[in-house]
């Protein structure tokens, strides 16, 4: 007979039951699992595609470009005519002929900030724009918007007798400031010079032959053996007395002269530098009781040989009238100066 277990024998615990709401659980982890196991599946197998081209930013239209961009300014304009005064225009044109007088004012749109810019001449050909020159012109403050600029002739500012179409700018470190165009036309033809013969005037012992220049209205005497002849250059009509041209020793009378001193001496200046030296410019001489303005200098020529300039302007009916009288300084000699003067009392208006 099997003997019995002690009887303060533990007995076994009973089977415990998982509850419903944990199996739910783990359907729904499982199903979640096998959703994404799925999914990465299929994005496995997609065929490798070529990246898409950039995109193009989009370019600005001709007329967007050509429009300042903020904080900048167009340039300002350079307008051209024949003479300018206190920053006044006159003859405003921009056209030209080699001969012309040429003036200009340049307006910036903002302060030139500097006593010094770049002047670029340029000329405009079936390739673009053709640099000429550049120079420096001197600005009076730093604060100006305007700066203007006169020449008796307008080849002065081109150095060539090139026809065509010429732009002007003013530049400070490499900005354009000012900007402008003007046209040169075709060299004028100058008439040639004829000589004008004494017009028979009976002669009193010791006096001169008796000229008359028909072109210009006017009668005078000259010295014996001078030669006298007349001729037109542009707009300019003149007549010339010459005693030699080497050294030159002459004299000239001409109507519609191209410019007035002050052109023509900042235009000496800008040519010669140091060969050219006023002596003086004033406007305290007279002549047949006409107001005059006088220009005396001296110029160097290539010889090395220094000439002697005096001029005077005047107005008499409605036209202005300029004397030249040169010589060498070294021949300069009072009985010339008598000669010169003896002619130019001599004159007679028709």
């Amino acid at each position: 007979m099997t003997p019995l277990p002690p009887s303060n024998t533990t007995p076994p615990p009973p089977n415990k039951q998982i509850s419903p709401l944990v199996i739910g659980l783990f359907c729904v982890i499982v199903i979640l699992l096998g959703a994404l196991v799925f999914a990465m599946s299929r994005a496995s197998k997609k065929p490798n595609l070529a990246p898409s081209p950039p995109v193009a930013a989009p370019t600005a239209s001709p007329e967007a470009s050509a429009s300042p961009t903020p904080g900048t300014s167009e340039p300002g304009e350079i307008v051209f005519g024949r003479s300018v005064d206190h920053m006044k225009l006159s003859g405003r044109t921009d056209l030209f002929a080699p001969k012309d007088s040429l003036a200009y004012v340049a307006t910036s749109p903002e302060p030139f900030s500097a006593t010094m810019l770049e002047a670029k001449l340029t000329l405009k050909d079936g390739r673009g724009e053709r640099i000429l020159r550049s120079w420096d012109v001197e600005i009076s403050g730093p604060e100006n918007k305007e700066f203007s600029q006169s020449l008796s002739r307008a080849d002065a500012l081109i150095q060539s007798e090139e026809p065509g179409t010429y732009v002007l700018r003013l530049i400070r470190d490499g900005k354009t400031l000012c900007k402008g165009e003007f046209s040169l036309r075709s060299k004028e033809k100058v008439e040639p010079e004829n000589t004008i013969d004494a017009d028979g005037t009976p002669l009193n012992p010791g006096d001169w032959p008796r000229y008359l220049a028909d072109s210009l209205g006017v009668r005078f005497r000259a010295p014996e053996g001078w030669t006298v002849k007349s001729g037109r250059d542009g707009q300019e009509v003149y007549v010339s007395i010459r005693k030699s041209e080497t050294p030159p020793i002459s004299m000239k009378l001409s109507q519609n002269p191209p410019s007035d001193f002050d052109a023509q001496d900042h235009d000496k200046r800008e040519a010669f530098g140091k060969k050219y030296h006023r002596i003086s410019l004033s406007s305290d001489r007279k002549f047949q009781d006409l107001p005059t303005k006088s220009w005396n200098f001296e110029e160097m020529s290539d010889s090395v040989a220094t000439k002697q300039f005096r001029k005077f302007q005047f107005d008499k009916n409605g036209k202005r009238w300029q004397f030249s009288i040169v010589a060498p300084s070294d021949y300069y000699s009072p009985d010339f100066e008598l000669e010169f003067q003896r002619v130019i009392d001599s004159i007679e208006f028709n």
